[in-house]
C-alpha cells in the first residue's frame, strides 16, 4: 500500500504542478511535429474545451452524493430570481468589477448553496486599474429571506489571473453550481494541455474544498477525454487515478484513503497535495 501511495503521490504532484505553475504551461519540450499545437486557440477549440469543462465538474468529487444524501440536487434547482446590475454592483468590493470577455452564464452562477430554499450567488471578479495584470477572485452571495443577497465570501486564491494558462491564454473556464456545491474550472497549456475543477460547499458556517480532479494530457497524440486524471472527493477519502500507458490503453486505479480536515476556501492554494502522505 505505501507503494501505491508514493506512486499516486507522484502522479498527482506532477498533475497539480500544472495547475501549481500555470503561467509556465506553455514551455514544453514537445517534438517538431507537435509545434502546431503551440499556436494561439481558435474559437472552435475554446468552445470545445468549454464543453470539457462541464463534464469535469460534474466529475468532481465522483462519490460525492454518498455524503450529501439525497435532496442535494434539488437544493441547487431553486427558483434563480433575476438580478439587477444594481443588486449585483452592491455586492462588489470597492475596485473590483465582474469578469469581462466571457459569456454570462460562465462567469455567473446562482442556486441554493446553504439548502434554505432560496437562490444564491456566485461570481469571479476582477480588480479594476493598476499595474500589471489584474488579480480575480471568487465572490459568493446568500440570499435573505427577505430576497436580498449578502456578501459570504471573497477568496482570491482560488482564481488563476489572465496570464497563467500559458500559450492557450486566459485560464478561465467556468464557474458554476451543481449539486448545492461551487465548481471553478481552469484549462491552459500547450501542447501539453492542463485542466482542473474544485468544487466547494458551505457548511458549519464556511466554505470548504470537498473535491478535486486535475487533468493533463499531449495534444499530439491524445485527448482530454483520455488525459491522465486524479479525481478526489475529500468528504469520503475515495480517489480515481487515471493513466493512459504506453499502448495507449486507459487504466483506472481506484481506491480510498483516510480522511482529513477539510481545507477552507479562504486558505486554498492551486498547490494543495491532495494525496494521503502516510
Amino acid at each position: 500500500m505505501k507503494t501505491l501511495n508514493m506512486w499516486l503521490g507522484a502522479a498527482l504532484l506532477s498533475l497539480l504542478a500544472a495547475c501549481g505553475n500555470a503561467g509556465d504551461a506553455g514551455v514544453t519540450n514537445a517534438p517538431n511535429e507537435a509545434n502546431a499545437a503551440n499556436a494561439a486557440p481558435t474559437d472552435n477549440e475554446r468552445a470545445s474545451a468549454g464543453a470539457g469543462a462541464a463534464a469535469t465538474g460534474n466529475a468532481t468529487g465522483q462519490h460525492q452524493d454518498e455524503a450529501e444524501g439525497a435532496g442535494a440536487d434539488q437544493a441547487s434547482a431553486a427558483k434563480a430570481p433575476q438580478q439587477s446590475d444594481d443588486e449585483i454592483a452592491a455586492l462588489l468590493p470597492d475596485g473590483w468589477e465582474r469578469l469581462h470577455n466571457f459569456e454570462a452564464s460562465r462567469v455567473q452562477a446562482e442556486g441554493d448553496l446553504n439548502r434554505d430554499g432560496r437562490s444564491d450567488v456566485v461570481i469571479v471578479i476582477e480588480r479594476k486599474g493598476g499595474e500589471g495584470v489584474p488579480l480575480r477572485a471568487l465572490l459568493i452571495a446568500l440570499r435573505h429571506e427577505d430576497g436580498s443577497l449578502e456578501r459570504s465570501i471573497v477568496a482570491e486564491q482560488v482564481m488563476l489571473k489572465e496570464d497563467e494558462g500559458g500559450v492557450w491564454g486566459d485560464p478561465f473556464e467556468s464557474v458554476a453550481i451543481d449539486r448545492g456545491s461551487v465548481v471553478v474550472s481552469h484549462y491552459g497549456g500547450s501542447n501539453w494541455r492542463w485542466y482542473s475543477a474544485y468544487r466547494f460547499r458551505y457548511q458549519q458556517a464556511d466554505w470548504y474544498l470537498i473535491g478535486a480532479t486535475t487533468g493533463s494530457y499531449f495534444t499530439a497524440t491524445t485527448t482530454r477525454e483520455q488525459a491522465d486524471e486524479a479525481d478526489y472527493n475529500l468528504l469520503t477519502g475515495d480517489y480515481s487515478i487515471r493513466t493512459t500507458n504506453a499502448d495507449g490503453e486507459v487504466e483506472i486505479q481506484k481506491g480510498k484513503q483516510a480522511t482529513r480536515p477539510l481545507i477552507e476556501l479562504r486558505a486554498f492554494r492551486h498547490d494543495l497535495n491532495l494525496q494521503d502522505q502516510d
